[in-house]
């Protein structure tokens, strides 16, 4: 998860799908909470904002399942991060 704090989102991504796919498996919530939150802010800063608002409405409500309000707070402030990046990238290209 830390790589993608370190821009390397490609591998990053890698990483966080295997463990979404790991913690559906061993029925790890807050693991899948987690991965899918970091996932959303990938999404997020690559402009991928639909896919960002998939990974972080699952991290919001499996964190809420498991009544984790450290993950539902990272997962709404995702969540009103990414239409934020969006109108700001589409007020960019009418001025560029």
């Amino acid at each position: 998860m830390f790589l993608c704090f370190q821009d390397d989102y490609s591998e990053s991504e890698t990483a966080l799908l295997e463990s979404v796919k790991m913690s559906r498996l061993i029925e790890d919530k807050e693991s899948l909470a987690l991965a899918s939150k970091y996932l959303g802010r990938i999404a997020t800063v690559q402009g991928r904002y639909p896919e960002a608002k998939i990974f972080l409405s699952e991290s919001l409500k499996v964190s809420e399942e498991i009544q984790s309000h450290w993950l539902s707070g990272m997962s709404l402030q995702g969540l009103g991060t990414s239409p934020r990046a969006k109108a700001t990238w589409q007020r960019l290209e009418t001025v560029f």
